[in-house]
């Protein structure tokens, strides 16, 4: 067969490649020199260019960011079209560096086991609510359980700026652009405020109007289109409020007419709001006409796959989840393959559903629009994702053909928050009981499909440790991270009491106590390490590749010993931090003062005897019903009362007597006479 290179035009060799997947391009050019030469010399940009747009658009992605590269790959690292938390294509050199750089990304998403690196941001000393990242300025914006907003450096964890808690409701939602650096967070009043970016001064922000309401808001979402940023409220008086925001100051263009008792979870794509109206599942308006385009109604799709819910976490001790004022965020840490557990798909109903809502019953809260996907939670712990999401409203067998119910073991005592999950450059994640679930969607206009053809599915817990578990109140995935909220113990930083005549006295023990941090998970590639970049630490990892099954894998009712033992030493090891060790002064402060470098730690942690690893594992296979239990007296001996709830923190009894009452939360910096505030933790 003659060569083609001696027989066809350029022009016509160039076309085929366009077809030919990257593999293909890398064994073509090992052939000859010739091949050599034509790909790698004369044509490199051309190649590696059309490569890199089928690799970046290969699953469509938000219409909210960038679905297009520029021709000059340097365009796409700048700051402004960033979307990296690791700033993963800076300093990309060449079209083919950066094809590599997107292969090397998407095959640890692509892997069963991906390596992860992870970074864990205390924000203050309130538990956080919600947040949002913004890679082009690299800060991360929050709002917190106790109130007020605070900006966070995303390299170091300073905190940057903040509003204190008389200024900023508690657990107010906040939604936030980052093209623009706007800023929404609701107040009491049906009104929602909407604040700037200083692009002077990095971190602060500027309140621009309040946006008022004569009728009762429920939720809102932010969204930006073809530079034109869009705010939609709904209520639940059967009203929608669409705003322009792009414009100063902003207004109103459309008032929609919608059924009553919407629950406030919403979303947006170009030229529609989709509405959760509970058990009546979606409702899609336009926004420009205000009329209805159809209603999604999960309770008729055909297709029903389920998943079995990993076995519980098998942390035996709290040491490994402390964490105190972060010294460091980027880059993240430690990679490991066993952060994500993968998990199974297969056909047909869950066998043994912990929920006994019916689905014709069941109450569907967030719904989130990406693209030509459609993903939704409900109350009995079902997923619903479609796949041609406009296909799906105008015909009825487009959506039979298109949707699909994911049934887990959710029991519903995580949905009071309505549900979270997000999706993006085709993943879906959502909460289920004690773990968030990374869902791989079908290609467009499929189903999933189970067996040898899955794509991966994972979970990873919501908490540092069991008896810390909260539900999330805000999860996103982004191009090369997962972020969410995590329950672990924080740390009140180090500062000597000041004493009635202005002197300082000696430093005291800091103190742990329970609060909601934010945990960050990256796949993105260590570049540093050229040859081994997705390489980890081999033997920390403990796998276990049989989910728990509600039917054949059920755990013997009696503990073993070994569990009993371990679990003993966890709640009294957490009880310690919480209320301080009362023993020898000198002989504390010399185990402070020892430092471990962290080479040394890890090969300490390699070193684990095998029947303490075995103990792990035995520790894992046990029902999550144990847990709840374990929690249950572990909350009693903390003294948290039934009124309380899961989502309650621990207040310290080191704030000033004279305090203003407030709720029992997790210390805040706000407080000007916290004697165990950090001043060199913030900045202004």
């Amino acid at each position: 067969m003659p060569d083609p290179l001696q027989i066809l035009p350029a022009e016509i060799i160039l076309r085929c490649i366009e077809f030919t997947p990257l593999s293909g391009v890398a064994a073509l050019s090992s052939t000859t020199k010739a091949w050599h030469s034509f790909l790698e010399t004369a044509h490199q940009d051309a190649i590696y260019s059309q490569q890199a747009h089928q690799l970046y658009n290969k699953h469509p992605r938000s219409d909210r960011e960038v679905t297009q590269l520029s021709r000059d790959y340097r365009v796409f690292g700048e700051a402004k079209q960033d979307r990296s938390f690791v700033q993963y294509f800076r300093g990309v050199e060449s079209w083919k560096d950066f094809c590599k750089r997107l292969a090397l990304l998407q095959r640890n998403w692509n892997s069963n086991r991906p390596v992860v690196r992870e970074s864990i941001v205390q924000v203050g000393y309130d538990p956080v609510w919600r947040f949002k990242p913004d890679f082009k300025r690299r800060f991360i914006v929050s709002t917190s359980q106790a109130g007020g907003v605070c900006v966070t450096d995303m390299d170091n964890g300073r905190m940057l700026w903040r509003l204190r808690r008389e200024d900023v409701r508690m657990c107010a939602h906040l939604e936030y652009d980052q093209d623009s650096g706007t800023a929404c967070w609701d107040r009491f009043g049906n009104a929602v405020e909407v604040w700037k970016a200083d692009e002077v001064e990095r971190g602060t922000f500027h309140r621009v109007a309040i946006l008022n309401h004569n009728c009762e808001t429920r939720g809102f979402q932010l969204s930006r289109f073809n530079d034109k940023e869009t705010l939609c409220i709904v209520s639940s008086e059967g009203k929608g409020f669409v705003w322009d925001l792009s414009v100063h100051p902003p207004q109103q263009r459309k008032v929609l007419d919608i059924e009553n008792e919407a629950v406030g979870h919403l979303d947006q794509g170009e030229g529609t709001v989709m509405y959760s109206m509970g058990p009546r599942g979606y409702h899609v308006c336009s926004k420009t006409t205000g009329e209805i385009m159809g209603k999604l109604e999960p309770k008729d799709c055909p297709n029903i796959f389920h998943i079995a819910h990993p076995p519980p976490q098998s942390h035996t001790t709290m040491g490994a989840a402390n964490h105190g004022p972060t010294a460091r965020v980027c880059p993240p840490e430690h990679p490991r393959k066993d952060r994500l557990r993968p998990l199974k798909l297969y056909n047909g109903a869950h066998p043994v559903p912990r929920s006994p809502l019916a689905i014709e019953n069941d109450e569907w809260g967030s719904g989130i629009i990406s693209g030509n996907y459609m993903a939704g939670v409900s109350r009995a712990g079902r997923i619903f994702i479609c796949t041609d999401f406009l296909g799906a409203l105008a015909d009825p067998a487009r959506f039979r053909e298109t949707t699909a119910i994911l049934q887990t073991e959710g029991d519903g005592s995580t949905f009071e928050l309505g549900g979270w999950l997000s999706i993006k450059n085709g993943r879906a994640i959502f909460e289920i009981i004690d773990s968030i679930y990374i869902f791989t969607m079908p290609d467009f206009g499929k189903i999933p499909e189970t067996g040898e053809a899955q794509r991966p599915i994972w979970a990873t817990p919501i908490s540092s440790a069991p008896q810390l578990a909260v539900p999330v109140s805000f999860m996103g995935i982004y191009d090369d991270c997962i972020m969410h909220t995590y329950t672990t113990l924080g740390f009140r930083s180090l500062r000597p009491r000041r004493g009635s005549n202005g002197d300082h006295a000696p430093n005291e023990r800091s103190r742990a106590f329970p609060t909601k941090a934010i945990r960050i998970l990256s796949l993105a590639p260590n570049l540093a390490r050229p040859g081994k970049e997705l390489s980890y630490l081999e033997g920390m990892e403990v796998h276990d590749n049989s989910p728990r099954s509600s039917v054949t894998n059920q755990a013997p009712r009696n503990t073993p010993a070994t569990r009993g033992l371990a679990q003993q030493a966890g709640i009294l090891q957490l009880m310690a931090l919480l209320t301080g060790n009362e023993g020898d002064d000198d002989e504390e402060e010399d185990e402070e003062e020892e430092e471990i470098d962290e080479d040394t730690r890890e090969r300490l942690e390699m070193e684990i005897e095998e029947d303490e690893r075995r103990e792990w594992e035995e520790y894992a296979a046990f029902e999550q019903e144990e847990e709840m239990r374990e929690r249950q007296e572990l909350a009693d001996m903390m003294g948290l009362n039934d009124d309380e709830g899961d989502m309650e923190m621990l207040r310290s009894d080191e704030e000033g007597e004279n305090a203003a009452p407030r709720a029992p939360y997790a210390p805040s910096l706000d407080d000007d006479d916290d004697d165990w505030e950090d001043e060199d933790a913030m900045i202004g």
